[in-house]
C-alpha cells in the first residue's frame, strides 16, 4: 500500500509533463483529485496498521514519536501535492516518501525493541 501511495503521489508531481508526452500513468487515468484521495486512503491504512501494531506490542515511546513524525510528514506531503506549483508538489512527494520511511522505521524498531523482530 505504501508503494502504491508513493507511486500515485510521484505521478501527481509530473502530471502536466506526463500528459503532454502522452504517458498513461495511474495519476493521469484516475485524475489528480482521485489519485490524491486514493493516495491519502492508502497512506491512512499504512499509518493505521503501524499505530495498531505499536499499540498491540506496547511499543516504547520512541517508536511512537517516530511514527507520529512519519504521519505528520506524509500528511504534509499530501497537502503539498495538491499545490499548483510543480516545485511544491515535488516537496510533497519527498515529504510523503520520508514519512513512509519513518513509519516503516517506527514499526521495525517497535518490533525490535520488544524482541519480536
Amino acid at each position: 500500500m505504501a508503494g502504491a501511495a508513493v507511486a500515485l503521489v510521484n505521478g501527481l508531481v509530473d502530471l502536466e509533463r506526463d500528459r503532454a508526452s502522452g504517458a498513461r500513468t495511474p495519476a493521469i487515468e484516475l485524475g489528480a483529485v482521485r489519485a490524491r484521495r486514493l493516495a491519502a486512503i492508502l497512506l491512512a491504512a499504512v499509518a493505521l496498521g503501524v499505530v495498531v501494531s505499536l499499540g498491540v506490542i506496547d511499543a516504547p515511546l520512541e517508536a511512537w514519536a517516530i511514527a507520529l513524525g512519519g504521519i505528520g510528514l506524509a500528511s504534509l506531503g499530501l497537502v503539498l501535492v495538491g499545490a499548483a506549483a510543480a516545485s511544491r508538489r515535488e516537496r510533497g512527494w519527498e515529504a510523503c516518501a520520508v514519512g513512509i520511511g519513518l513509519l516503516a522505521t517506527a514499526w521495525s524498531l517497535g518490533l525490535a525493541w520488544r524482541g519480536l523482530l
